[in-house]
């Protein structure tokens, strides 16, 4: 089950990235696209507009660690989320979450 997020809430989303030429070695050093998809819409930029993942800790330290920060427009729409990270030479790495209601987590 995906992980739940109130509605208009602003996150930072970790992402783990691997080499497609062996879909276990950490991709360092890479610029990873970031598009999103609200409630099963096609996917596009995120509110900030065209955007890339940020390494942890810099250019080729990070271990394959990457993450992008979403804000209140992102994350402003009920229903899954799904946040999409795409480049040449890596697999592509994509997280799904349920943009629920912040008043009852999506339960009732």
């Amino acid at each position: 089950m995906p992980v739940r997020i109130p509605l208009g809430a602003t996150i930072r989303v970790p992402l783990k990235a691997y080499l497609s030429s062996d879909h276990v070695s950490d991709a360092t050093g890479k610029t990873i696209v970031i598009t999103i998809s609200k409630n099963g819409a096609a996917f596009g930029n995120p509110n900030a507009g065209a955007t890339n993942a940020t390494e942890v800790g810099g250019a080729g330290n990070g271990n394959g660690w990457y993450y992008v920060d979403l804000n209140v427009t992102d994350t402003g729409t009920l229903g899954p989320l799904v946040v999409r990270g795409t480049v040449a030479t890596v697999d592509n790495v994509e997280i799904v979450f349920l943009i629920v209601k912040a008043t009852n987590a999506g339960f009732t």
